[in-house]
């Protein structure tokens, strides 16, 4: 393999390293969890309801997702609130999800922008991009909708009715004009055979193998990763150790469940690190240089 096909390889994989541990590191749930309780303290519900839907994104806990459902309430969000129930349904809380959809459901009806498979369609909601095909809770009430189906675009005023579902679809459809006549057929032009010339032989590639300081710098790569999921190992454990004297707490739960996957990301990256070094070492170092 090329030297740089090599270098191609071992930057890859510090890239992908990078971003699977930046992943596994997803905003803390228990400062998610305190920045909704600041905020209901503070009487801003709506800021509280978000924070604590982001803080169950992150860390699904059903108290954490009754709270959401509880400030959207207080916040008068009835469409934070069914996205919330439908949450809850998914995860078969339904207790959770009847009360939530008594609360809610007058208050609120579906959107569905239908685009044909032929078409490229985009829209926007009273201004704001939606995902198109898919059911959008919003107010009851009239709503400006955007339609732009392959560059030909359309408005239109929907009326939200309760617990009802609207669908908006294109309704000018494209027309491709057929020519009158068909294109008249030319006869094929005699095929003249060319001369088949040999093709140039290609000399075999050098064997140019590695210096070993390649080796032995993925090597090093390797036992830097070694370390640090050692050190995370064991921050997980203590963790765990917190989490079992005190089983109430639900921040320290949260706080073991993003430990644990931090590890195991940083043991795969090890992992595929070793293998790397292995087959550099192998296959592709020059050990007894001339």
């Amino acid at each position: 393999m090329p030297r740089s096909g090599l270098l191609g390889i071992a930057v890859s994989l510090a890239v992908v390293a990078s971003s699977l541990v930046a992943r596994a590191s997803p905003e803390d749930p228990r400062l998610l969890y305190d920045r909704g309780k600041t905020a209901y303290d503070d009487g801003d519900f709506a800021a509280a309801a978000r924070a604590f839907d982001h803080a169950d994104e992150v860390s699904p806990k059903p108290e954490v997702l009754e709270l959401a459902i509880a400030c959207a309430a207080r916040a008068d969000d009835p469409v934070l609130g069914m996205s919330l129930v439908d949450r809850a349904e998914r995860r078969a809380l339904d207790t959770l999800a009847s009360a939530g959809r008594r609360m809610f459901a007058s208050k609120v009806g579906r959107i569905e922008i239908a685009c044909p498979g032929v078409l490229r369609c985009t829209a926007t909601v009273d201004g704001d991009a939606v995902a198109v095909g898919a059911p959008l809770w919003s107010r009851v009430g009239e709503h400006a909708i955007v339609l732009d189906a392959d560059g030909n675009v359309e408005r239109f005023t929907v009326a939200v009715v309760a617990a009802q579902a609207t669908t908006v679809r294109p309704t000018r459809v494209l027309q491709v004009r057929l020519p009158a006549s068909p294109s008249p057929i030319l006869s094929p032009s005699p095929i003249v055979a060319a001369p088949i010339e040999p093709l140039p032989r290609r000399e075999a590639p050098s064997s140019k193998r590695l210096h070993p300081a390649w080796f032995f710098g993925a090597a090093g790569t390797t036992a830097l990763a070694l370390t640090a999921t050692a050190i995370s190992g064991a921050d997980t454990l203590r963790r765990h150790a917190d989490f079992t004297r005190e089983r109430s707490r639900v921040d320290l739960a949260a706080d073991g469940e993003a430990a644990q996957a931090r590890t195991n990301v940083l043991l795969v990256t090890t992992v595929g690190l070793a293998v790397v070094t292995t087959v550099i070492g192998v296959f592709f170092t020059h050990w007894r240089r001339t």
